[in-house]
């Protein structure tokens, strides 16, 4: 099973595991202080967001089911990830003070497995890979602007 794991970026210390649950894949993690957001897969296609914070022995699953890939703002009120239902694939952005409602920043037609999405330095833009293209959402309100950053083609 995957597991997700802690060390000092120096090697000075063995590493640590942090999670002890079943399961097949752990996506991309972001971590800001003592909170560490991670994507977990079932091994049966499911796959949620889950929360480990500091002195829990288990992570506690905090987001609806379907959400990967998140990414925590500088300012940790706001988590972008990506929600596939059937073929269609999501950026969503979630307000961590009411985590039940979702909006939607982008969404396509699940050519590709993984959008990667990630706040940008500013955080004032969403920055993610669509295939060979990378694209940055700014976060006007209330429609979103696209903007091409760069294209591997």
């Amino acid at each position: 099973y995957a597991q997700l794991y802690r060390q000092r970026s120096d090697g000075s210390s063995a590493p640590e595991q942090l999670t002890t649950s079943e399961g097949c894949h752990m996506e991309s993690a972001s971590v800001r202080g003592d909170a560490i957001y991670f994507a977990h897969s079932n091994c049966k296609g499911g796959r949620r967001i889950e929360l480990l914070t500091a002195g829990r022995e288990a992570p506690i699953t905090t987001f609806e089911s379907h959400l990967g890939e998140p990414d925590l703002s500088l300012d940790g009120r706001w988590l972008v990830a990506t929600r596939v239902t059937g073929d269609l694939l999501e950026i969503v952005e979630l307000n961590l003070a009411h985590p039940e409602t979702t909006q939607t920043l982008w969404s396509s037609t699940r050519s590709r497995e993984q959008f990667r999405p990630h706040y940008s330095g500013s955080g004032r833009a969403v920055v993610f890979q669509n295939g060979a293209v990378v694209y940055e959402l700014s976060q006007a309100r209330p429609k979103p602007a696209l903007k091409l950053i760069w294209s591997f083609q």
